[in-house]
C-alpha cells in the first residue's frame, strides 16, 4: 500500500516524536497501529497516523495532568486512573478499574504512561469494537467466535 508504514517503521516514528517522554516498544507500537488499522493492513495510512498521533497526545496530555507528581506515576488505588479514563471518555467500572490495576499497575497499584497508553488503547480498541456490533448504546452485543477471537488477538 502506496503511503503506509509497518509496525516497525511506526515505532520509530513514534519514538522520534514522543522523544523524552515515552518510549514505545515494537509490542506496544503493534497495539496502538491495531486501534487504528481499519481495513487489517497491518499497516497505517497517513489519517491513520494523524488519528493515532493525535490520541496519543491527548492521553498522555490527561496522563501527565493526572498522575501524583512526586512518584509521577497515576495512583489505581485513589481516583486518579478513574478520573483520567473519564476525561477521555470511557465509563469504566470501578471493579474493571481494578483489573486494569492488577493487570497494568506495579506492587503499589502505580501505573506508568508506558502502561497507561497500553491499557487506554486497549479499552478504546474494545469498546469500538463492541459498540460496532451492539449500537452505540447497546449493553449486549452479539458476535461470532472468529469475530471475537479476532478482536481480541488483533487489539
Amino acid at each position: 500500500m502506496v503511503g503506509s508504514i509497518g509496525a516497525r517503521k511506526l515505532n520509530h516514528a513514534l519514538n522520534t516524536l514522543f522523544a523524552g517522554e515515552v518510549e514505545f516498544c515494537l509490542d506496544m507500537t503493534r497495539s496502538l497501529l491495531a486501534m487504528v488499522d481499519k481495513d487489517l493492513s497491518g499497516t497505517v495510512d497517513y489519517y491513520e497516523f494523524e488519528a493515532l498521533v493525535f490520541s496519543l497526545q491527548r492521553w498522555v496530555d490527561v496522563y501527565n495532568r493526572k498522575r501524583d507528581q512526586e512518584t509521577r506515576t497515576l495512583s489505581g488505588y485513589d481516583w486518579q486512573l478513574g478520573d483520567a479514563l473519564r476525561e477521555l471518555g470511557y465509563q469504566v467500572p470501578r471493579r474493571l478499574q481494578g483489573l486494569v490495576v492488577v493487570r497494568y499497575g506495579d506492587d503499589q497499584g502505580n501505573i506508568s504512561l508506558q502502561d497507561f497508553l497500553m491499557a487506554t488503547c486497549r479499552i478504546s480498541v474494545m469498546l469500538e469494537r463492541f459498540r460496532d456490533r451492539s449500537g452505540m448504546e447497546g449493553e449486549q452485543a452479539t458476535l461470532l467466535l472468529n469475530d471475537w477471537l479476532q478482536d481480541t488477538l488483533y487489539c
